[in-house]
C-alpha cells in the first residue's frame, strides 16, 4: 500500500513538471518565486549524497517537485517535454510559506552506474501561481567509487601538481577557484593540510574546508591587506573557522578587528586554520577591550581574559579579591587605551594585579598608577591634566587654603559671551581656570566629581580626611577627598548605595538638588520669595529633583530654555555650571 501511495506522489509530481511550458534557468531568478540551492554531501564517501533546499515566496503551501536528468536534456523548449526514461530520480517537498524545504537524493541510487559530471535539476511548485514557480538549475556530483582515490591524491599533492587536483572536485564541492591561484595559496593549503589535518584529510569536505581557508592566508600575505574583501571571507567561512561573527561584540568593532588582524598576522603570520581563529578571537578580544567604557569593563575583562592572553590563574587573583575599590582601580587601568596586541594587555594586567592585589593583603595601598591624589593631578578614564570647570577646578588648586593669580580672560569667552560676567567671577575667586591653550571651552559638559569639587570649594566644606564607601570613588584619585567631603555633609548622594557615577555627566536636575543642599547646609534661607514657574517638560523632571528645580527658579538661579523648558537630565556644559555656582555664591554671606 506503502509503496502504491509513493507512486501516485511521484506521479502527480512529475504531472506538475509537465504541465510547465518554461524553466527559469537560475536557482536565484528574480523571475522564479522558488530560491534553490544544492550541496554534496560527502562526508560518507559510500553512501554520498545530493541535498536540495528549496525556498518559495508564493504566499502559500507548495509542494514542489524535483527532478534530476542529465546535463544534455533541455527541458526550457515546450517542444521538448520530458519523457519518464529521461530522469534518475524525482521526489516531492511541502514548503510552507517562509520556510525551506529539503530534499536529498542518495548519489548511489540516483543511476547505475552514475558517471562524474553534470546533471540538471527541474524544480515545479504547485497551486495558483505554478507558472511563476519554476526553476532549473546545474548540479555536479562525484562517482562514490572515485572519491577515495582523490583524498590520496590530496593527501600526496605538491605545490605543482595541487591545482589540478582543485579542478576535478570544484564544481561538486562548489569551491571559488581562479584561473591562476598564487603559490601563496597553493602553499597555505598544503600547510593547513600538515598542521590542521597531520598530512591526511579523511573526507573530502577536509579538503573543501582547507581551500577555503586558505584564500583568507592568502589575502593576509598581501602587505597591503584588503580589508574589506578580508571580512567577506571570514564572514563567509565563519562556520568553516569556528568564529561567530553574529555577536554584538564583532559588529559593534568591526573596523578595528580587521586592522588588528592585519596588524598581528604582519607580526606573525597565520598559516593554519587553527592560527587562523585565534588570531580573529585576539582581535575581537583586543577591539572589545579597547572600547569598553568603565560600565563594561569589568564584563568584557571577565569574557574575554583567555582570548587576550591573560592566565586563568591571573585572571582569578582578580575575581577572588574582596577589595571593590582595589578591582574598580585595576579595570580602570584599560580604559581608554588602544591596545594593539594581546601581549600588551597580558602585562598590563599582571602588573596591576601584581601590584595592587599584593598591596591590598599587605594593606599598603599607596599610588593609583593613572594620576596624583588630591587636589591635581590625573583625571579619569585616563584624562589629563585637570583643567577648568570641565575638569572641577584648575589642577594648581591642591587645598581650600591654596591661593591663585587670577587667569587671564579667555579668548572664547569675551564680554559677548552670555556667560562671560559668571565666569569671570568665579575666575577672580580661584574656583575655576582655563586650559593652557587660553581657551575655557563652555560647551564642554562637567563631570559629577568636577561640579562637586567646584561645589566643595566654594562653600568652605572641603574637609582632607573625610570618607566616603562609593566602590567607584577610589583612595588615591584626586576626586575622592571633595567628593566624600561633600558626602559627609549630606550633599550628595550617589546614583545609589553603592556608586557615585564617577566619570558621568552631571544632569541639570542633579545640579540643582546639590546648590540647593548647598544654601541649606549654609543656612540660607532659599526660595522664600519669588515667582513660580512652570516648565513646558516639568513632567519629565525626577521627583526627587522637583521641589529644588522649583526653589531655584524663584531664586531666578535657573530659568530655562527659550522654548521654556527645563531638559533636565541633559548635561550641564561648563558656562551653565559658571552661571548656576556663581549665582549661589551671590547668596553666600561673606
Amino acid at each position: 500500500m506503502k509503496k502504491y501511495l509513493r507512486f501516485i506522489c511521484i506521479s502527480v509530481a512529475f504531472a506538475m513538471l509537465l504541465s510547465g511550458q518554461c524553466f527559469a534557468t537560475d536557482g536565484e531568478s528574480a523571475q522564479s518565486l522558488l530560491q534553490v540551492s544544492w550541496s554534496g554531501n560527502y562526508l560518507n564517501s559510500s553512501a554520498p549524497e545530493l541535498k536540495i533546499d528549496v525556498e518559495s515566496s508564493a504566499g502559500y503551501i507548495q509542494t514542489v517537485a524535483v527532478v534530476m536528468y542529465d546535463d544534455d536534456f533541455d527541458a526550457e523548449s515546450e517542444d521538448n517535454k520530458p519523457a519518464i526514461t529521461d530522469y534518475y530520480r524525482m521526489d516531492e517537498v511541502v514548503v510552507k510559506k517562509g520556510e525551506t524545504g529539503t530534499v536529498k537524493f542518495k548519489i548511489t541510487e540516483i543511476g547505475t552506474p552514475l558517471a562524474d559530471g553534470a546533471y540538471k535539476l527541474l524544480i515545479q511548485g504547485s497551486g495558483g501561481r505554478a507558472g511563476e514557480s519554476r526553476v532549473q538549475i546545474p548540479v555536479w556530483v562525484i562517482n562514490p567509487s572515485g572519491i577515495s582515490g582523490l583524498i590520496s591524491s590530496f593527501n600526496n599533492a605538491t605545490v605543482s601538481n595541487l591545482k589540478g587536483y582543485i579542478n576535478e572536485v570544484e564544481k561538486p564541492l562548489q569551491l571559488e577557484v581562479g584561473e591562476r591561484e598564487s603559490t601563496d595559496r597553493l602553499n597555505a593549503f598544503l600547510s593547513i593540510r600538515e598542521k590542521d589535518y597531520s598530512n591526511s584529510f579523511a573526507t573530502l569536505h577536509d579538503v573543501e574546508r582547507a581551500w577555503k581557508i586558505s584564500e583568507i592566508i592568502d589575502c593576509l600575505a598581501n602587505a597591503s591587506s584588503d580589508k574589506a574583501k578580508l571580512q567577506n571571507l571570514f564572514e563567509i567561512y565563519a562556520e568553516s573557522i569556528g568564529i561567530d561573527t553574529a555577536r554584538d561584540d564583532y559588529k559593534d568593532n568591526t573596523a578595528a578587528i580587521y586592522n588588528n588582524i592585519v596588524y598581528n598576522n604582519d607580526l606573525s603570520a597565520a598559516d593554519s586554520i587553527s592560527e587562523i581563529k585565534e588570531l580573529f578571537d585576539e582581535a575581537v578580544a583586543i577591539a572589545t577591550i579597547n572600547s569598553a567604557t568603565g560600565k563594561t569593563i569589568a564584563q568584557k575583562l571577565a569574557e574575554y581574559y583567555d582570548e587576550a592572553g591573560i592566565s586563568t590563574d591571573s585572571y582569578n587573583k582578580l575575581a577572588d579579591c574582596s577589595d571593590k575599590q582595589v578591582k574598580i582601580k585595576i579595570e580602570r587601568m584599560f580604559l581608554n587605551k588602544d591596545f594593539l596586541t594581546t601581549d600588551a594587555i597580558k602585562e598590563t594586567f599582571d602588573n596591576a594585579v601584581d601590584k595592587y592585589i599584593k598591596e591590598d593583603d599587605d594593606d599598603s595601598d599607596s599610588d593609583s598608577g593613572s594620576g596624583n591624589s588630591g587636589g591635581g593631578g590625573g583625571g579619569v578614564g585616563g584624562r589629563t591634566a585637570i583643567k577648568g570647570i570641565s575638569a572641577a577646578v584648575d589642577a594648581a588648586v591642591t587645598s581650600p587654603a591654596a591661593s591663585q593669580t587670577p587667569a587671564a580672560s579667555f579668548g572664547d569667552c569675551t564680554a559677548e559671551h552670555w556667560a562671560h560676567s559668571y565666569i569671570e567671577a568665579l575666575k577672580e575667586s580661584g574656583i575655576i581656570s582655563g586650559y593652557s591653550d587660553g581657551s575655557f571651552y563652555p560647551d564642554r559638559t562637567v563631570k559629577r566629581e568636577e561640579f562637586v569639587k567646584m561645589a566643595v570649594l566654594m562653600c568652605g566644606l572641603y574637609d582632607e580626611g573625610s570618607e566616603c564607601n562609593f566602590i567607584d570613588v577610589l583612595k588615591d584619585e584626586w576626586y575622592y577627598a571633595y567628593v566624600s567631603s561633600a558626602y559627609k555633609e549630606s550633599i550628595v548622594t550617589g546614583l545609589s548605595e553603592e556608586s557615585f557615577g564617577i566619570g558621568a555627566d552631571i544632569s541639570r536636575q542633579d545640579v540643582a538638588v546639590i546648590a540647593c543642599r548647598l544654601l541649606d547646609k549654609l543656612g540660607i534661607e532659599a526660595g522664600a520669595e519669588g515667582e513660580n514657574k512652570v516648565f513646558t517638560d516639568a513632567d519629565k523632571i525626577a521627583d526627587y529633583a522637583a521641589e529644588s528645580v522649583g526653589i531655584l527658579t524663584k531664586m531666578t538661579v535657573i530659568n530655562g530654555f527659550e522654548d521654556g523648558s527645563f531638559r533636565p537630565e541633559a548635561s550641564l556644559t561648563r558656562a551653565e555650571a559658571a552661571k548656576i555656582l556663581s549665582l549661589v555664591k551671590s547668596y553666600i554671606k561673606q
